[in-house]
């Protein structure tokens, strides 16, 4: 198999972030210097209500961040989010990121102090 398709294979990133992490952009897919990442989908899940925060995105590590996918709060009230039109804005999902940037889980707006934890789940391809 050469390089290049085993290095754009499916890959999934899951965890949970506190609200001190979501808060500051805790980072979730490290960059690399010789890849692009293409956010592909995934889902949120938001531990209490998501109350002063506009949104929770997924968006890139660089210094003027590139959202891949923001979720309102209105879609974080305790309830599991897919990473879908119908629940999400999805700004650059399917679209390569510049080589060198990671991935990121970031709150919008005033920072979050209701909810507790955002569980999530990425998946993405490096290319």
């Amino acid at each position: 198999m050469a390089n290049t398709e085993r290095n754009s294979r499916l890959r999934v990133a899951c965890g949970s972030a506190t609200k001190a992490e979501f808060n500051a952009g805790k980072i979730i897919v490290p960059p690399d210097s010789s890849r692009s990442i293409i956010l592909v989908g995934g889902w949120l899940k938001a531990t209490g209500n998501v109350t002063q925060a506009t949104s929770i995105d997924i968006c890139s590590t660089a210094s003027s961040p590139v959202v891949g996918v923001s979720v309102a709060k209105a879609q974080l009230q305790g309830a599991f989010a897919p990473l879908l039109a119908s629940t999400s804005t999805l700004t650059t999902v399917g679209v390569a990121n510049v080589k060198g940037v990671g991935l990121q889980i970031l709150s919008v707006g005033t920072d979050e102090t209701t909810a507790t934890v955002c569980d999530y789940c990425v998946e993405y391809m490096t290319v």
